[in-house]
């Protein structure tokens, strides 16, 4: 049996207001985040995914390889 997994998940409208509480924002806004996969650069229609990294948040860009990769490191960092 496959193992039980929650996803949080936040709505279009409220993901600015969660961007400006984790002082993500202003460096999203200037091109200054990068998929922490590809390393390309993020922007508020390429942001899939906010990953918790020690005391950082990485983000990861829309490219579907991307995701599955950083919801694998994710998975392996918390166990």
């Amino acid at each position: 049996m496959p193992k039980k997994q929650s996803v949080r998940a936040v709505h279009d409208n409220y993901l600015p207001s969660l961007l400006d509480s984790l002082g993500l924002s202003e460096r999203l806004n200037a091109g200054l985040l990068k998929c922490m996969v590809c390393g390309e650069v993020v922007t508020l229609e390429s942001l899939q995914a906010l990953v918790p990294s020690g005391n950082r948040i990485d983000v990861v860009c829309d490219k579907i390889p991307c995701y599955e990769e950083a919801v694998s490191s994710y998975e392996e960092n918390s166990q």
